[in-house]
């Protein structure tokens, strides 16, 4: 018998980011004059930033530029902007009690999904 194993998504099921990620967005729009359609922006959400990013790097800047910054203001609004979506603590108490082990996947960097998850 193989054991289960649960996977969550971080962003957008463990915690609710969404807020902060569009404002890191508006960030970047008013910081390089960003012409971008945010529409096609959240569409992008959930896959790697670079490539998010990529089809709104204006001339003369690169996406590693934007990336940058995007994290930059990711990381200094976080703490007061992520929250756990509601009954997760309650998912985690029960799979543990279950002992069933839980994994958390997410394409952040392990420092800041470590203090989302604090």
């Amino acid at each position: 018998m193989t054991a289960a194993v649960v996977l969550l998504d971080l962003d957008g099921t463990v915690l609710a980011t969404h807020d902060l990620i569009l404002s890191s967005w508006a960030h970047l729009k008013e910081t390089f004059g960003l012409e971008g359609d945010d529409e096609v922006f959240r569409q992008g959400i959930g896959r790697p930033l670079e490539q998010v990013l990529a089809p709104f790097v204006p001339p003369g800047l690169d996406v590693a530029t934007l990336a940058a910054a995007y994290r930059a203001h990711n990381d200094l609004h976080h703490d007061e902007a992520v929250r756990p979506f509601p009954g997760m603590r309650e998912v985690f108490d029960a799979l543990r009690h279950r002992g069933i082990p839980l994994g958390i996947v997410t394409g952040k960097s392990k420092p800041i999904a470590e203090r989302g998850l604090r």
